[in-house]
């Protein structure tokens, strides 16, 4: 979260990993940040190069987080994280569920930064005693949730 954001395309990325990253960010606004700030470092396309397939996978962001923060969780499911990622321009591309990890390979589709910014707030989507509290939010009144 502390690295400066790219001056050009020439600085971005095709595709950013956060393999078990996203769950040891403290606190939800601080993991909407990240997810948002991902964004800013993927170079952007303008179409699929024929030369290359697999130019249609990227700009990616690859995502790992413990299974039960979207399985188990009273504030996650895998529809909100859709959702929470749709809203950010990114469109599932593979999802794999093990018994420990969700992986999941996200283009960024909107590469204009025009996705609609949907304001995510902690809410209940799977109640229960037995549930843990990881969650995601965002807030996008002036930007994002706090200074990046």
């Amino acid at each position: 979260m502390q690295r400066q954001l790219p001056a050009s395309d020439d600085d971005k990325f095709d595709l950013v990993s956060l393999s078990l990253v996203l769950n040891y960010v403290p606190d939800p606004a601080g993991r909407g940040d990240m997810l948002h700030r991902t964004t800013q470092f993927l170079r952007r396309y303008t179409g699929q190069e024929p030369e290359n397939p697999s130019s249609g996978l990227f700009p990616s962001l690859f995502l790992v987080l413990p299974a039960p923060c979207v399985t188990n969780s009273r504030y996650l499911d895998e529809t909100r994280l859709q959702r929470i990622m749709g809203s950010l321009g990114y469109m599932p591309v593979k999802r794999k569920l093990s018994a420990k990890l969700i992986y999941g390979l996200w283009r960024l589709e909107d590469t204009t930064g025009a996705a609609n910014r949907t304001r995510w707030k902690k809410e209940e989507v799977n109640p229960g005693k037995s549930r843990n509290n990881f969650a995601v939010t965002m807030n996008w009144d002036g930007g994002l949730s706090r200074s990046t």
